[in-house]
């Protein structure tokens, strides 16, 4: 018969698996921070002042295909299509 030998059981310290534990500290300051979210508030602000007419165009245009959808989705299981060909028959009326 042979003996079981039972292998040493290695417990990891907290210095070979350094910062998994531990809570890693802000990256950013804080006034870092707020001047980075500043900025890209105008930023946000000047897209949507100088680019209104697409926005108000893709809002309109979301608007539609919301209200169509219901129309379209009865139109392809009535007639058995696609849904693209679906929309595409709506849309041409």
């Amino acid at each position: 018969m042979r003996a079981v030998v039972e292998a040493p059981i290695i417990e990891p310290t907290l210095s070979a698996v350094k910062g998994f534990y531990e809570k890693p500290e802000n990256i950013w300051s804080l006034p870092y921070r707020y001047v980075a979210g500043l900025i890209l508030f105008i930023a946000v602000v000047a897209f949507l002042i100088y680019a209104h007419e697409a926005v108000k165009a893709l809002i309109i245009a979301a608007f539609v295909a919301y209200l169509v959808n219901p129309a379209v989705s009865f139109w392809c299981e009535y007639k058995t299509l696609a849904h693209s060909c679906g929309e595409y028959c709506m849309f041409r009326l």
